[in-house]
């Protein structure tokens, strides 16, 4: 579609940092193809070529490569679903591969406004902060639905970085 090539040729003006020009998967048959090598490549697809053929299927393994990169934009939208949705099949597709999400969306937002609102949070009370942020933290997850199992981990990161942040925003 028009979005989808529009975000191509933005990609493939980056191919000098690549080293090498990015393919784009045409369908589900040419990504298998794409990523059938040993080695190398950029691939640029949809998320949608991951779907397996027949609803409530697993998706097939396209590559045990340990050098996949996937990179997703808007990962809010796609790669919550770990039963049956875009995320379980590309990680069953590619098992080993490892994921970069990014996202601008309410979530990342929230949590963004809630940690600078503690910004004047006294760190040397630490065990009474990251008690009061994750309590905040894990309000915020649940409140836009995102995977229970994956919650303990994703509070953790956010109260490290929060202490990191907390320091550089305390003395802008």
């Amino acid at each position: 579609n028009d979005l989808d090539d529009q975000l191509f040729g933005t990609f493939s003006r980056c191919q000098d940092l690549l080293r090498q020009p990015p393919i784009k998967a045409d369908s589900r048959a040419h990504l298998r193809q794409l990523l059938s090598v040993e080695a190398g490549g950029v691939v640029f697809t949809t998320i949608q070529k991951f779907f397996p053929e027949e609803k409530g299927d697993r998706h097939p393994t396209l590559s045990k490569r340990r050098n996949i990169v996937v990179i997703a934009d808007e990962a809010h939208r796609s790669h919550y679903d770990f039963i049956d949705g875009f995320a379980r099949h590309m990680r069953d597709a590619l098992p080993n591969a490892s994921f970069i999400g990014f996202t601008g969306q309410p979530i990342a937002r929230e949590l963004v406004k809630t940690v600078r609102s503690n910004v004047t949070i006294d760190w040397t009370l630490r065990e009474n902060v990251r008690a009061q942020l994750r309590v905040l933290v894990k309000r915020i997850l649940r409140k836009y639905g995102y995977p229970p199992d994956r919650q303990e981990k994703a509070t953790q990161t956010v109260l490290e970085q929060a202490e990191v942040l907390t320091v550089e925003w305390a003395i802008v």
